[in-house]
């Protein structure tokens, strides 16, 4: 009914999304085994773990907190410390990860007066108690996810194909009640995911796939330059700040990059890697229209990094002087989502935007998107590759697809690399050149071995 009503691109993009299903299926049927000793073992330290921070949150509120309680939450900030009351993206007063994520960099208001040379002090505890709850919550969902229960001693999950406007995959349990989200599995429980007898785990990974993307698609030579280097973010570092005393060799550089509390704790290196995530996809504008005070791309620097808004102006500047062609890229997808109300990808394909065409927002998500759609595209066609031309039970079995890397075993992975490498590299059209995203193996006996 709905297939008469497509046009050739929408179609393309709907054959190409039920060609993964095969794949996505094989994988969700294998599972992953879980070595069961050191799934109680990283259990008992998760609950270790959870227990010390809400003792550390209990001493610092004065009385006990549940931090999976939303209303001891919103009572503990909004009625004992006095904050004034703060919305959620929908526009209900909440304490959810948005809102606590504000709490912690200190974007609060008071909604009561505190003792004069206090307010610091008091804004500094509250950070402190948001950092504790979001990082308890974090405890808390890791056990969920290590006593997810398992079929056979594998854990299991439901990769759903054609799910996000990002062109990813989304994860959830199995269709059963059982397994887990294997898209976000923090690093110390991987370990307890382990390969089958006699094969070795592989993590398959894109490297620096988005910054690299944003460099070909904008064809700016210097950022361009930035990724054929020893390290992109240093690379990036001496363009930001050119007066430093760099020693010139990759390994000087390296070091003095690394030198930590050059900006706050952060390194030039840390620095470097902060701006760019920023920056890259910030629409852009000449930066002398802006007030120093006002709202721009500096102020948005300095509010996610907490420095001055001065230093946070300097590095804008800075950045954008160096890789011009980064804001030429930006506009012309701003204009182009502007006059269409799309944002087209590499191939013709496109997607359509619904949120208003000259809101900043809309022009965030036009310009994130593309190198979303690519980096997407890129793990999905690797997947599919490797399970088509490899896949054979007890030789080489895909395991998992996560947002840009994929997890394989196989029998002695020396022998297959050479087989697996060529077959990494898609190709994508740049502004200039062609180009395609760099990958890096890491391989063990277990999952957190091998990554």
């Amino acid at each position: 009914m709905l297939l008469p009503m497509a046009d050739q691109h929408q179609l393309n993009l709907y054959r190409a999304g039920m060609a993964l299903e095969a794949a996505t299926f094989a994988i969700q049927q294998r599972g992953i085994k879980v070595d069961l000793n050191i799934r109680k073992a990283v259990l008992k330290e998760l609950e270790v773990e959870f227990a010390g921070k809400v003792k550390e949150m209990e001493e610092i509120a004065g009385n006990p907190v549940n931090p999976n309680s939303p209303d001891q939450i919103r009572k503990l900030f909004y009625d004992t410390l006095g904050l004034k009351e703060m919305k959620n993206k929908d526009g209900a007063v909440s304490v959810d990860r948005s809102v606590l994520e504000r709490i912690e960099k200190g974007r609060v208001d008071l909604a009561v007066p505190v003792a004069r040379g206090t307010k610091t002090q008091h804004v500094e505890l509250c950070a402190s108690l948001a950092r504790l709850i979001l990082e308890a919550r974090g405890i808390a969902k890791d056990k969920g996810m290590v006593k997810s229960k398992l079929d056979d001693g594998r854990i299991r999950t439901s990769l759903n194909v054609g799910a996000t406007e990002s062109f990813r995959f989304s994860a959830s349990k199995t269709c059963f009640g059982r397994g887990a989200n294997l898209q976000q599995v923090r690093h110390k429980i991987r370990r307890m995911m382990i390969a089958d007898p006699g094969l070795d785990m592989v993590y398959a990974d894109q490297d620096r796939a988005e910054s690299t993307a944003v460099a070909y698609l904008s064809g700016d030579p210097a950022y361009i330059k930035a990724h054929q280097a020893h390290d992109t973010h240093v690379e990036v570092a001496k363009l930001i700040w050119p007066d430093e005393p760099w020693p010139g060799d990759d390994k000087g550089d390296l070091a003095l990059a690394s030198e930590p509390n050059f900006i706050r704790f952060f390194s030039r290196r840390d620095m470097s890697k902060r701006t760019q995530h920023a920056l890259n996809y910030y629409p852009p504008g000449p930066l002398a229209k802006y007030k120093l005070k006002g709202k721009g791309p500096h102020h948005t620097l300095a509010r996610e990094l907490q420095i001055p808004k001065a230093q946070a102006y300097d590095i804008v500047n800075m950045y954008f002087r160096s890789f011009k062609g980064i804001q030429d890229w930006q506009q012309e997808v701003i204009d182009a989502a502007k006059k269409t109300r799309r944002v087209y990808y590499p191939g013709g394909y496109y997607r359509d935007l619904f949120g208003r065409s000259r809101e900043d927002k809309t022009h965030r998500e036009a310009i994130s998107s593309i190198p979303q759609f690519i980096i997407a595209w890129t793990n999905h066609a690797v997947m599919v590759r490797l399970w088509k031309e490899f896949d054979k039970r007890g030789e080489f079995e895909m395991l998992l697809h996560t947002h840009d890397a994929v997890l394989f075993q196989c029998k002695d992975w020396e022998m297959w690399k050479p087989k697996v490498e060529p077959l990494t590299a898609v190709k994508w059209p740049g502004k200039n050149e062609p180009f395609t995203i760099a990958w890096s193996f890491d391989v063990g006996t277990n999952w957190e071995e091998a990554s």
